[in-house]
């Protein structure tokens, strides 16, 4: 994909592509949008970089629709690379639930009360290449492509679970992202 994007967005390129169908003019964009979305997830190397998940603080969060509900006070982040104890969630700082890596399948898991005998639980699967799967979610915001914030409707429930991801590098905009 180097090799490829270089050739694309060197001068010789430019010349050639000048004129060309707009066939080959999207065909050269949706391989330098690959390149750019593969360096962004490898950083260079062959082994996908990490990705910071964190309960979002309140303020952070727009409508209470947006929010978690009193009722759920632990979270926790089911994957290797995360916290090893639920989190009690508190509105006044944003609270890592971990750094996995971005190929990892993430489940979060709303507790209602850890510290119950049989805590009532609810589970929401992300599935692989979770923290990318959780950013094609529909409340999806990113000011510098690097952070973004993510609000996961509850299922059971109103509210909804605010969470901050944090790339290591920045990712291309989602209308640049390949479509398959």
């Amino acid at each position: 994909m180097k090799y490829v994007h270089r050739d694309f967005t060197g001068q010789s390129a430019k010349e050639i592509f000048a004129g060309r169908s707009a066939a080959w003019l999207e065909f050269a964009k949706r391989a330098t949008n690959l390149y750019w979305m593969a360096d962004a997830i490898l950083g260079g190397g062959s082994i996908p970089l990490d990705c910071t998940i964190s309960l979002m603080k309140s303020e952070e969060n727009g409508a209470a629709t947006d929010k978690l509900p009193d009722s759920w006070r632990d979270v926790a982040l089911i994957c290797a690379g995360a916290t090893k104890d639920p989190i009690r969630y508190s509105s006044q700082i944003d609270q890592k639930l971990g750094a996995p890596r971005l190929d990892a399948t993430l489940t979060l898991k709303l507790i209602e009360n850890v510290h119950a005998a049989n805590p009532k639980t609810s589970l929401y699967p992300v599935g692989e290449w979770g923290a990318l799967a959780l950013l094609l979610q529909t409340n999806v915001v990113t000011e510098d492509q690097r952070t973004w914030k993510v609000h996961i409707p509850l299922k059971d429930g109103r509210g909804a679970i605010p969470l901050k991801l944090e790339f290591e590098r920045p990712l291309p905009k989602r209308e640049d992202w390949p479509a398959n």
